[in-house]
C-alpha cells in the first residue's frame, strides 16, 4: 500500500512510481491528483481526515482482493497515460506543431 495524504502537491512523481509498479494507492484530492485517481484504481481521500484515511487504510489491509484489482489498475493507467513512450510521442507531436506553425509564420 502507498498512501499520500498531502495537503499541497502537483503531480506527484512518487504517486505516479508507485502505481506504475502497481502498487494501491490512497491520496488526497489536492492538486493534480484527481485527474490520476479514479475509484477503479485508487482511493481518493479528503485532506485533513484522518477517518478516511484510518478508513481506506483498515480497507485496504483487510481486503486482499481490493488490494490486487486497484493495484493492477493503477499499473494500467500509467501504462495507457503517462508511459514514457506516450510522453515522447507527445513531446515529439508537440515539436512537429511548434514547427509547422513557425512555417506558416515565416
Amino acid at each position: 500500500i502507498f498512501m499520500l495524504p498531502s495537503l499541497i502537491e502537483g503531480l506527484p512523481m512518487a504517486l505516479l512510481e508507485a502505481m506504475a509498479a502497481g502498487k494501491p494507492v490512497i491520496a488526497t484530492s489536492v492538486g493534480d491528483i484527481p485527474d490520476l485517481l479514479t475509484i477503479d484504481n485508487g482511493i481518493l481521500i479528503p485532506p485533513k481526515n484522518s477517518e478516511k484515511l484510518v478508513s481506506a487504510i483498515q480497507a485496504l489491509a483487510t481486503d486482499k482482493a481490493i488490494r490486487k484489482n486497484l493495484g493492477e489498475q493503477a499499473r494500467n493507467t500509467i501504462e495507457t497515460h503517462y508511459s514514457s513512450q506516450l510522453m515522447t510521442k507527445n513531446y515529439v507531436d508537440l515539436y512537429e506543431k511548434t514547427m509547422n506553425t513557425m512555417r506558416i509564420i515565416n
